[in-house]
């Protein structure tokens, strides 16, 4: 399995240095934003925000977040959460369980991003995350879970998993029933979903173990988050598809109210 990640980084790798040298920096952030926005529009079509609200995992969603936020601000949260390999109970690959202490400051965590029980009522909530291997999402996905029977018991936790692999190998292995999108046919996206391009750009830093300071995690104004917020809603004010979108949602609204 190793060697295969190896070969498809080396892949990646290559297409991206491709586009690279074929297309300017502006015309791959415009890539990126439309294969963002293109996902974004599935996203809603198979989960509708009527039905969920979503939580964008860690720092890779920062693109998706972005655009929900255009287009519904009060279904969309962020959960930062990152490079997370403790699982509950004995598993192999993965860190040994979280002690009890570490585990209660990750709950507070839980509890200070997550969507208030107004914004779950009659909802599951979505949990957006991009992997390659897909442990980190199965040890965030068990953690989320045993937070909601313990403490939140309105939060119905749902995964849904883009990844470049169909079948991610660990998710596979744990036996999880994740949702799964490929992110083939998103090449700029998925390239720099792979080589962590969001990091700078997120709207909050790295959080990790062993989960402190959660409280004190504030919105990152650097100059790169800055700048990628000016190019989206520059791409977005002139993006037609999005507004033909938004018009066929209002008015499909506007018709039900009727």
């Amino acid at each position: 399995m190793a060697t295969r990640i190896r070969l498809g980084l080396l892949l990646f790798s290559l297409l991206f240095g491709a586009l690279t040298v074929a297309t300017d920096p502006v015309d791959l952030e415009k890539l990126e934003y439309q294969n963002a926005r293109d996902i974004a529009f599935r996203v809603l079509h198979l989960y509708p925000k009527e039905k969920y609200t979503y939580v964008g995992i860690g720092r890779s969603m920062t693109p998706l977040v972005a655009i929900l936020k255009e287009i519904n601000p009060d279904n969309i949260s962020v959960l930062p959460l990152s490079n997370m390999y403790h699982r509950p109970g004995t598993h192999e690959d993965y860190d040994s369980p979280l002690s009890k202490e570490v585990e209660t400051r990750l709950f507070d965590h839980f509890e200070r991003f997550l969507p208030s029980q107004k914004k779950t009522q009659g909802k599951a909530v979505l949990f957006l995350d991009f992997v390659i291997g897909g442990g980190s999402a199965v040890a965030t996905e068990e953690y989320l879970t045993k937070f909601a029977k313990e403490k939140r018991p309105d939060i119905k936790v749902k995964m849904l998993i883009f990844s470049p692999y169909i079948n991610p190998e660990k998710i596979s292995k744990a036996e999880k029933d994740y949702d799964v999108i490929s992110t083939r046919d998103y090449e700029v996206l998925s390239q720099r979903w792979m080589f962590s391009w969001f990091d700078k750009r997120a709207e909050f830093g790295n959080f990790s173990y062993p989960f402190e300071g959660s409280e004190t995690l504030k919105v990152n104004e650097s100059q790169e988050r800055q700048q990628f917020l000016e190019h989206y809603r520059t791409y977005m004010r002139a993006d037609v598809e999005l507004r033909a979108f938004l018009f066929n949602c209002s008015n499909f609204f506007k018709r039900l109210r009727g």
